[in-house]
């Protein structure tokens, strides 16, 4: 992608509005489309008041009015797209929304142009049954806020070219952005696949009576060091939304207990911090969670992040993923101060197997088995840190 091109993005919301303005922040023309002229004039008072803060934090290197120019807002969809080199649809989480997206793509766009979806959990391959050259069909998982998030996961499904997907890592890299590859097109693909084994993780302790919600945000927080808690996460991404993912990567084949303990709270309307309340409450004077560091000591960060680790041992196996591409994933897209698979390291093989172990012994769930993988790890001694091998050599 050279920076004189032109860029369409469908959607004009939360991510549509954030990739569009990125995209033209990095000196590339972008048409932003959407079905109605609200939500066009909606993204552009964002963008505009987006751009304003940037330059006054000298965060960008032209003024705003500049990349302002560089960015069209259009309600016609083939005037949108049709001179276009690649197009990133970027329009809510329902497939046949998507496919009808598709549909219109193939009869709009010239036969070069490259078609990638944001999605962050439908497969790629589904999406790209709507078109006639699936070939040129990509994943680029753009992560919320864009304009602020490095990581960008790209994905291929069985039909993406090799050209695509080098073009797709290009692009991310042109624009500042730190791209992994998805190798597969697995529900969830690399991130999400390891964020909800440990939200569901989170959820199963306290279901079964073996935390309290407290105690395993403070282990998270404050034993691994991560940036919020699983259920302080959960409330601020919206319990909704978190149960809409979940269910989708269910019905693909990804197996998500959902548990009555998150179900609850929908069926009551607590959704997390926009309507003030899920698993914790949200006030004005108290707009984030107290969560006590005494709790921090309870149970063993391992044991909530071992099911993670189990994940990301499948991720390997299956040749989904890379060993640098899981912690870079984990690093920039949830914040994790070190990799992952280092934490696992740093705990010990042996260990991770052991809360596996206890974790299926008190819940039955038969994605709680360890990974061969791990596993092997263990009758070859390669234990991590503590036998200088592991996942890494030290």
């Amino acid at each position: 992608m050279g920076s004189t091109r032109t860029v369409a993005v469908l959607g004009a919301g939360t991510m549509g509005h954030g990739i569009a303005e990125v995209l033209a922040i990095h000196g590339i023309q972008v048409n932003v489309r959407d079905i109605e002229r609200r939500f066009l004039d909606n993204a552009k008072q964002k963008i505009e008041w987006s751009l304003k803060k940037l330059q006054e934090k000298n965060q960008i290197n032209e003024n705003a009015e500049r990349i302002m120019s560089r960015l069209s807002f259009e309600l016609d969809m083939q005037k949108a797209v049709r001179d276009c080199d690649l197009i990133i649809e970027a329009v809510p989480e329902d497939i046949n929304v998507k496919k009808d997206i598709f549909r219109q793509l193939d009869l709009y766009t010239k036969s070069s142009a490259i078609l990638a979806t944001n999605t962050s959990s439908l497969p790629i391959g589904e999406i790209s049954s709507a078109v006639k050259d699936p070939s040129r069909v990509v994943g680029i998982h753009f992560f919320n806020p864009p304009v602020m998030m490095k990581l960008v996961e790209v994905i291929r499904s069985t039909s993406t070219s090799d050209k695509v997907v080098r073009d797709a890592i290009s692009l991310a890299k042109e624009i500042s952005k730190v791209p992994i590859l998805v190798q597969k097109d697995v529900p969830g693909f690399i991130v999400n696949r390891l964020l909800v084994r440990m939200m569901v993780t989170a959820r199963l302790l306290v279901e079964k009576r073996m935390a309290t919600v407290e105690e395993v945000d403070s282990v998270l927080k404050y034993g691994a060091k991560l940036p919020m808690g699983a259920f302080e996460l959960a409330d601020y991404i919206g319990l909704d939304v978190i149960t809409f993912v979940e269910k989708a990567m269910s019905q693909r084949g990804f197996h998500v207990p959902l548990g009555t303990l998150i179900e609850d709270k929908v069926r009551e309307g607590k959704l997390g911090v926009k309507t003030g309340s899920g698993f914790y409450t949200y006030t004005k004077e108290q707009p984030k969670p107290v969560i006590p560091l005494e709790l921090s000591s309870k149970i063993n960060s391992a044991l909530i992040l071992a099911p993670s680790v189990n994940e990301a041992a499948w991720l390997l196996s299956n040749s989904v993923a890379s060993k640098d591409d899981i912690e870079v994933g984990v690093k920039l897209g949830l914040g994790f101060p070190e990799g992952l698979l280092h934490m696992a390291d740093e705990w010990g093989i042996d260990v991770i197997i052991s809360s596996l172990k206890s974790l299926y012994k008190a819940t039955g769930e038969a994605w709680l088995e360890p990974q061969q993988l791990l596993l092997s790890m263990v009758s070859e001694g390669r234990l991590g840190r503590k036998s200088k091998k592991g996942f890494f050599e030290y």
